[in-house]
């Protein structure tokens, strides 16, 4: 490579084999917030002479502005560097984590205060909201858990988006068709903590075992959202507990 500080990311070869054949190398470039769709270089075959190089510096100011927000949403910060770039992805999934809890307490708040009017509609929502929002931290976390457990050759293709939905599809369908004093938003809060905390285990034990320890900053997360999760659920099992009937003493009197 004869650009330095590119981090080759993709390979696209056109006509291969062929005098005129040409190869394209797509990245990102350290320093550069941009994606591997608009950091390109091609050389030619043969000789391996440049041909096109295409970078989002060569674009005016509002459209590097647009592409600079590319990698936000789907936290690539390699741009950055190893170090800052795994500290502010473990920060991205904290802040969607946090996003996610956010939404459901404001809701749940929402729904507290209309809890006692005898409405269909309302209990309805109340535990459509507790399906979907809970459900939908379980089904991250669960999908985490998945990509740490599946062989690496399985990574690729959909089925990482379609087991989400999937989860996230299974708790709203409980929601509808579970009793309605079943306590579904404890549960899946709680199996949302306990696979943060086994996505974070699963992760870190593969470099122990090897001797080495891997960039901390979303397995330390994932352990505190795990056990803070877990926290969430385990108090709400608390307040729904029945009290407890104190114990008479002193006289009795008819």
């Amino acid at each position: 490579m004869r650009a330095p500080g590119f981090v080759a990311q993709r390979l696209s070869l056109s006509h291969a084999g062929d005098v005129a054949g040409s190869v394209e190398i797509a990245g990102i470039q350290r320093g550069l917030p941009s994606t591997a769709n608009f950091e390109r270089h091609r050389y030619r075959l043969a000789d391996g002479a440049l041909l096109d190089e295409r970078s989002s510096a060569q674009r005016g100011f509002w459209l590097r502005a647009f592409i600079a927000v590319q990698p936000l949403h789907f936290a690539q910060y390699q741009w950055l560097g190893p170090g800052w770039s795994a500290a502010l992805r473990g920060l991205h999934l904290a802040m969607g984590l946090g996003a996610c809890l956010l939404c459901a307490s404001g809701l749940y708040l929402w729904l507290q205060r209309r809890a006692s009017a005898p409405d269909a509609r309302v209990r309805l929502l109340q535990r459509l909201s507790q399906g979907f929002c809970a459900g939908l931290v379980a089904a991250a976390a669960l999908l985490l858990l998945g990509l740490q457990l599946v062989p690496s050759e399985l990574l690729a293709g959909p089925w990482p988006g379609r087991l989400f939905l999937v989860l996230w599809a299974a708790a709203g369908l409980a929601a509808l068709l579970l009793p309605g004093d079943w306590p579904l938003a404890r549960g899946l809060l709680g199996v949302a903590g306990l696979a943060c905390l086994a996505a974070a285990v699963a992760h870190l034990a593969p470099w122990l075992m090897r001797g080495r320890l891997p960039a901390l900053g979303p397995d330390l997360t994932l352990i505190l959202c795990g056990a803070l999760l877990i926290r969430h659920a385990w108090m709400q099992a608390r307040a729904a507990a029945p009290p407890a009937h104190p114990r008479v003493t002193g006289d009795h009197h008819a």
